[in-house]
């Protein structure tokens, strides 16, 4: 069988063996995209899941705890920068024992306290305290694990708070790992937190 199909490969002349390679490539090609969209786009996804605890609102579209047996977590997200590089700084305050504790981390900073990623920390030894380390009010307790961050740079710091003393405009919310909508925020002690 197979020296059937090579004498009816190379018996139509040089114009047959033309069409055969070309045909070849392109199934070659062909195969290739294939291959590399079925990998890319799983990639991709996983990539941007790493960042949907960032979109965690007050209500949530489909919540990664159970709701009704959480106690709500006060956050406020601040984009800062050193050297260049984004910096996400998160002020996070539990208002209760059972509040939810984003990725990364294997419960929250206390009072006090900050959880850096491994990047940041790295920077923390190595510069100033007067240009880095001053902005975040507390001592590293806690590194951020791989599940929080996009990639082995990225600049991220919890930073432990009491409820009373959120600054801003915190985000109540009784899930921190899922796909969110947008909603209204709340101050702390205004109808609706």
């Amino acid at each position: 069988m197979i020296r059937l199909a090579v004498r009816l490969a190379f018996a139509g002349g040089r114009e047959q063996l033309v069409r055969l390679v070309a045909t070849a490539a392109g199934v070659g090609l062909g195969v290739h995209l294939l291959l590399v969209a079925a990998v890319t786009f799983p990639a991709f996804q996983a990539h941007e899941a790493r960042a949907g605890w960032t979109d965690t609102a007050a209500r949530n579209v489909r919540p990664a705890q159970d709701e009704n047996a959480t106690d709500p977590l006060w956050w406020r997200m601040r984009d800062d920068g050193f050297d260049g590089r984004d910096l996400l700084r998160v002020d996070v305050a539990p208002l209760g024992a059972h509040s939810p504790v984003p990725p990364g981390l294997d419960k929250l900073p206390g009072p006090g306290e900050l959880a850096v990623s491994p990047a940041l920390e790295r920077l923390l030894a190595k510069v100033p305290a007067t240009q880095l380390a001053d902005r975040f009010p507390g001592r590293v307790v806690a590194t951020v694990g791989q599940a929080a961050l996009l990639g082995p740079d990225s600049l991220v710091v919890f930073v432990g708070s009491h409820p009373t003393s959120s600054p801003g405009n915190p985000v109540s919310s009784r899930s921190a790992a899922s796909k969110a909508r947008r909603a209204p925020r709340h101050l702390p002690g205004s109808a609706g937190s």
